[in-house]
C-alpha cells in the first residue's frame, strides 16, 4: 500500500468540528512567545488592530490544525504535536498577523502553508501532510507562488 493510499484511507473519518482545547492553548502560547521576543527586540508589542483581535484570527486556524494532526493520529506523530508544531505553528501566524503578510483572500490556505512547513520540518511525510491539509480543505497551490518566503525562521 503507497503512503498516499495509507492516508487517504484516514481521511475517510469525519473530520473534527472543534478544535482541541491544548491546541488553542498551545498555539496560544506560541502567540505570546511572538509578542515577547517583538518587545525585546523593539521595546513595545507590536501593533495591530488589537491583540484580542489578533489572537482571535490566530486561534481561528487551530481547527485546521487538529483536522491535518488527526490524520496522523492513527500512525502516530514523529514527535510531540503540540510542542513541536502547535506551539511554533500560533508564533508563525502570529508573525504573519502582525507583519500584515496574512491576506484574508487566502488566509487558510497561508495557514497551511505555515502548517506544511513545520511539519515537514518535523519529519512528517510532504505526501501526507499535502492529503491531510487537502483533506482539510487547504487548496496548497494557492500557497505555492514563487517569492513564497516562509515566516518560520530556519534554524
Amino acid at each position: 500500500m503507497t503512503e498516499a493510499r495509507k492516508y487517504n484511507d484516514h481521511l475517510t473519518r469525519a473530520a473534527r468540528s472543534e478544535a482541541d482545547l491544548l491546541t488553542i492553548a498551545y498555539m496560544a502560547l506560541g502567540f505570546g512567545n511572538f509578542c515577547q521576543a517583538y518587545r525585546a527586540e523593539h521595546g513595545f508589542y507590536p501593533e495591530w488592530n488589537g491583540h484580542l483581535e489578533a489572537m482571535d484570527e490566530m486561534i481561528g486556524f487551530a481547527l485546521l490544525a487538529d483536522q491535518v494532526a488527526d490524520c496522523f493520529d492513527e500512525e502516530g506523530h514523529p514527535g510531540v504535536w503540540l510542542y513541536e508544531i502547535a506551539e511554533p505553528f500560533g508564533e508563525a501566524l502570529a508573525r504573519c498577523i502582525f507583519d500584515g503578510s496574512m491576506r484574508a483572500c487566502c488566509a487558510k490556505a497561508q495557514a497551511g502553508k505555515l502548517l506544511r512547513d513545520l511539519m515537514v520540518g518535523m519529519q512528517y511525510s510532504a505526501q501526507a501532510v499535502d492529503a491531510a491539509l487537502m483533506h482539510a480543505g487547504v487548496s496548497l497551490p494557492v500557497c505555492r507562488e514563487p517569492n513564497y518566503q516562509s515566516p518560520i525562521p530556519k534554524t
